[in-house]
């Protein structure tokens, strides 16, 4: 048998065991909790601290992890609705951490909670609506979105609703951002990490707390690797499509996946954070006394073990072929080894890394994907990775960033903002920039950089403050000072590294993952300026109301973004669901009338949610096309094949322009043209709440014949259309059968200009 099929099994051996067994498993790892701890000497308790406040922290600890965790396990944390249920238990944590932070009377907030909320505010200014002509001049980019994107016909439709918030954009006040729905939601970010930094200093009051919020990264990540490499053995062995959907924890039909993680860039990113707790721990706590030195090699397991995740966790980034990662992994690697250590130290965690990495290639060829992995990471200096598509990207990027600045184009908002200069991407849409500093360069403009390069002098400086102390502290305080200062060493130089090739930071689980040393990091230095007595004694009143303050924001923000995250959840449920569906006919699709009254519910609670008004005019039109399928198929006019085309809104629309026939007489019976005009007036709702969005251009075109008139900006809005996604094939062809239909002349022309450049182009 086979390596490669033992460590198969075994994988599923344990990944079974966890199943089956989860009630006897929790018992066992709580006595393993103890015994470990022991092993590292942290288990002896605080005599400054009430057994209250080491339980609450405790149980802080572990929630704060478990929102990390299981964020990453639910497909990495890119869908909404994760993201939702994760601010969500962080918002419930809040409680948890004023009483926590009342007992321990430590009311100081971290430097970087500052620089968070300031994101946060400045994110939240570019959802205001601003006059236009401030605008103009703090975004020009985002005002030729809303006044030179948006046709005159569109927003003279859009009048004809005062009430709507379409009207005020029509006719009165814009926002900064061209999609206030994503920054609205992406608000969320900054919050979550000030709230993960503050709850994590509460925790790190206790050393178990502590150690339990390094561990638990470390253990998770060692474990996603493992699966990950079994899964990925059986990606490359089973070409049966039966066994490709038994995969352990990798993701099904998605694009590059690797662990639970959709994206393997991400992934890769997320387990260099893991490895850094993991390195924390193994160099952190180290015994140094003479009789720890000549305990038994058994005494030391939890480093072996430390040793024996790292190990895993390295192999999971070279077999998850992300090179992003591989770099990052490099160089947090050679700035641990110069900047971590000194001396001697330095020559044997040098010689420590190249062993991991040698056992770790070792594991590779045992398990039969090292060649694989080794094509992959040849592609950096062979010339091949500067052929990336990402650079063109980046490009595109720079180009819609200077058109947006000095304010930006919004936080959350590059899928849109790109758009109008995606002249050099290939056949896909750049949602996110692939590279942060480009991304962040054009949602933020001249502000949102410096601020967070701010913040990363803050934690670089700290890091070195506290690592310079080091030696004043007690032993065991030491410990895990060092623990979090090679944790932080190792994981921001990976980040930087990491996120110049992905988005991964943009996630949940990282950027909760990084709170938590954050955090620690600010505790532990606090605790090295003066006793906790003299911490009370100066200033503490101050410092309380100051806390008070930023509590308040962060709460009332975090509840709005996770009630926006919510809404984001329902909607992305239905498209994903919707985009299941597309290869079966229309007649078979099951609850559309459910899922509909659903996102009128939605609309009406968000009322300037784009997404949600768009995916409504969606449903509406499959809701109209099944009724008319059936009504064909009780009629024998058409079989199950053809009738999802026939009843189809382009084939409806073909039959007006060609017969000029009165709409309602195209309708079939249980057809309603009232319903064609809801969908689309909300199409007009979701253009004006997002005026770069093709898909709502496409839905007011094919929803122009529903009333007189209004077939006027159909010719604009196709070649809008068109210019938004020039490289994409799919809609370029769309976009011409339409225009084929009507308007026809200098509109077909124009389309079919943008899509003969498109595939001329490079």
């Amino acid at each position: 048998m086979s390596f490669g099929a033992v460590y198969d099994a075994l994988s599923m051996f344990i990944i079974v065991g966890i199943r089956g067994f989860r009630s006897s498993a929790n018992a066992v790892v709580s006595r393993s909790w103890s015994s470990s701890f022991n092993q590292i000497h942290v288990l002896s308790e605080t005599e400054k601290s009430p057994r209250f406040v080491i339980n609450l922290s405790l149980l802080i600890a572990f929630a704060l992890s478990a929102v990390a965790v299981w964020t990453a396990w639910d497909d990495g944390g890119g869908h909404r609705w994760t993201q939702a249920v994760g601010t969500a238990i962080v918002l419930g944590l809040i409680p948890l951490g004023v009483l926590s932070a009342w007992r321990q009377r430590f009311y100081r907030t971290p430097t970087v909670v500052f620089l968070a909320m300031a994101v946060w505010l400045v994110a939240a200014v570019q959802c205001l609506p601003l006059p236009p002509t401030l605008v103009k001049t703090l975004s020009p980019g985002s005002y030729d979105a809303y006044r030179e994107w948006i046709p005159t016909g569109i927003l003279t439709e859009a009048l004809e609703s005062p009430d709507s918030p379409a009207a005020t954009v029509a006719s009165s006040a814009i926002p900064i951002s061209v999609s206030p729905t994503f920054t609205r939601m992406a608000l969320a970010l900054p919050l979550l990490f000030a709230v993960g930094c503050w709850l994590s200093s509460l925790c790190f009051s206790d050393r178990r707390a502590a150690i339990l919020l390094l561990l638990i990264p470390a253990v998770v990540g060692g474990l996603f690797a493992f699966f990950g490499l079994a899964d990925m053995i059986r990606l490359a062995r089973d070409s049966d499509y039966d066994l490709r959907q038994r995969l352990l924890i990798t993701p099904v039909g998605a694009d590059g996946p690797f662990g639970p993680f959709i994206n393997n860039n991400t992934c890769a990113g997320y387990l260099n954070l893991t490895i850094g707790c993991a390195v924390g721990l193994l160099l952190g706590m180290r015994h140094r006394t003479k009789e720890d030195s000549r305990a038994s090699i058994i005494h030391h397991w939890p480093s072996i073990v430390c040793i024996l995740l790292i190990v895993v966790m390295v192999a999971g980034i070279l077999g998850s072929n992300s090179r992003g990662g591989f770099v990052g992994l490099a160089t947090a690697s050679v700035v641990l080894a110069l900047f971590g250590t000194r001396g001697w130290s330095r020559l044997g965690l040098v010689l420590g890394l190249l062993l991991i990495a040698v056992c770790s290639v070792l594991f590779l060829d045992r398990l039969g994907i090292r060649e694989q992995t080794s094509e992959r990471l040849e592609t950096l200096v062979d010339g091949t990775a500067a052929k990336n598509p990402r650079l063109r990207i980046w490009q595109d990027g720079l180009d819609a960033a200077w058109a947006h600045l000095p304010m930006g184009a919004g936080l959350g908002a590059y899928r849109y903002a790109n758009l109008p200069y995606q002249q050099r991407t290939g056949d896909h849409w750049a949602v996110n920039a692939d590279g942060m500093h480009v991304e962040w360069l054009l949602e933020g403009g001249v502000w949102l950089i410096p601020i967070l390069l701010l913040g990363i002098t803050i934690i670089i400086r700290d890091t070195g403050r506290l690592h310079r102390r080091i030696r004043e502290l007690p032993l065991e305080q030491a410990r895990l000072a060092r623990a979090v200062t090679i944790a932080l060493t190792f994981s921001v130089a990976s980040l930087f590294a990491t996120q110049s090739f992905d988005f991964g930071i943009t996630h949940i689980p990282l950027l909760v993952t990084l709170a938590i040393l954050v955090g620690g990091l600010f505790r532990l230095l606090q605790a090295t300026k003066a006793s906790q007595a003299d911490q009370v004694s100066q200033g503490s009143r101050a410092a309380h109301r100051v806390s008070l303050v930023l509590l308040l924001i962060a709460v009332g923000g975090l509840g709005l973004a996770t009630w926006d995250l919510h809404a984001g959840g329902v909607w992305q449920k239905v498209m994903i669901d919707r985009y299941g569906d597309r290869g079966m006919a229309i007649q078979e699709r099951k609850g559309l009338d459910q899922k509909i009254e659903r996102l009128q519910r939605l609309v009406e609670a968000h009322p300037r949610d784009a997404m949600a008004h768009r995916t409504l005019a969606q449903l509406l039109l499959d809701q109209q096309q099944q009724l008319g399928a059936f009504e064909l198929l009780d009629q024998g006019v058409a079989d199950g094949d053809s009738v999802t085309k026939w009843v189809s809104p382009q084939n409806v629309r073909r039959a007006f322009y060609e017969n000029y026939l009165d709409f309602e007489s195209l309708l079939l019976e249980g057809q309603e043209a009232e319903m064609w005009r809801q969908a689309r007036q909300h199409a007009v709702m979701a253009l004006m709440l997002s005026p770069l969005d093709d898909t709502a251009r496409v839905l007011l075109v094919e929803t122009d014949c529903v009333d007189e008139g209004r077939d006027a900006v159909s010719g604009d809005l196709l070649v809008q259309a068109a210019r938004l996604r020039p490289k994409t094939k799919r809609i370029l062809n769309y976009v011409e059968t339409l225009a084929e239909v009507h308007p026809g002349g200098r509109t077909l022309e124009q389309v079919q200009a943008i899509k003969t450049g498109a595939s001329a182009r490079p």
